[in-house]
């Protein structure tokens, strides 16, 4: 496949026959295989200046479009491996490949039964008046980050992992996939991106207000005869028990409950307190008026 492409490029015009064929093949296989571990791939490329003007994102697209025409035309009861990667997550939520639970099917013949767990957390309306600091999560609508318009707790790990790589190295990996001002990396800005810690660092991300995660408990491979029986099998468990998030004590509350202890100890109620503190001083502002007018004695 990877070859097909190099062939295809007029910006290199290279041939099946030229010298330097299996070297670009080379490179349209790093950027098809490119995650944020393997980044030192590109090292061989990074003082290469023919790939600057590449498009890495289009280049990977294309790569994946003919492994999916070629695998459909020559098995089409089958999909290949990376195809049938099947990933759960919240609906709200963006896939991750290292927080999301996937099941990749592999061999024809692959079924694989998954049980699964649901944990639920609501949160009421009450809780939006509250500072982020003080309910530790965030809706949402609430907060744009500077990437992505919303939020959730994978693209605030994405934005947080893309100002590190703009920190580091001064580019955006292309498989970020954003329209962004910023600069996207060449092969020297991935191979410097892989002497870094730019996708290690901490991330500082709250929760969701209103989540709902999935835990897998446990997952088996079966093997069955029966070709093309490729399935994954998902048992759901939902949960008997909803954490809700709630202001169980707020500042009227407070104040309630000062007006009731004030009320049943000195039998006045919480206004009465609030009128006497109000006449004392309005008392001592007109005793200072009194005394810068000079009657202070007439008193």
């Amino acid at each position: 496949m990877a070859r097909k492409i190099v062939q295809r490029c007029s910006t290199w015009n290279i041939t099946r026959n030229h010298s330097n064929f299996e070297y670009y093949h080379q490179f349209i296989l790093a950027i098809s295989s490119a995650k944020y571990y393997n980044l030192d791939i590109f090292e061989k490329f990074a003082n290469d200046t023919t790939f600057d003007h590449v498009d890495f994102l289009q280049v990977a697209y294309d790569v994946k479009v003919l492994i999916r025409s070629n695998i459909f035309q020559t098995f089409p009861q089958l999909c290949h491996p990376i195809l049938c990667t099947k990933y759960i997550h919240n609906k709200k939520e963006i896939i991750s490949g290292s927080d999301s639970i996937r099941e990749s099917l592999v061999e024809s013949t692959d079924i694989f039964h998954t049980d699964i767990e649901m944990n639920e957390i609501l949160s009421t309306d009450a809780s939006r008046g509250l500072s982020v600091k003080r309910r530790k999560c965030l809706y949402f609508d609430e907060r744009a980050l500077d990437f992505f318009p919303i939020y959730t707790i994978n693209l605030c790990k994405m934005n947080c992992r893309i100002r590190a790589a703009l920190f580091s190295c001064g580019c955006i990996p292309f498989f970020y996939n954003l329209n962004a001002t910023e600069p996207i990396c060449n092969a020297a800005g991935l191979y410097c991106l892989s002497k870094s810690d730019w996708y290690s660092r901490g991330c500082k991300c709250y929760p969701l207000c209103d989540s709902l995660k999935f835990v897998r408990l446990s997952s088996e491979k079966v093997y069955y005869s029966t070709a093309y029986s490729r399935l994954v099998e998902v048992n759901v468990i939902f949960p008997k028990v909803r954490i809700k998030r709630q202001i169980i004590f707020s500042i009227y509350g407070l104040i309630v409950s000062f007006g009731g202890g004030a009320a049943f100890f000195l039998g006045c109620s919480f206004l009465s307190s609030v009128e006497i503190v109000f006449y004392i001083c309005e008392w001592f502002w007109n005793l200072v008026r009194k005394c810068t007018h000079g009657r202070c004695s007439e008193r």
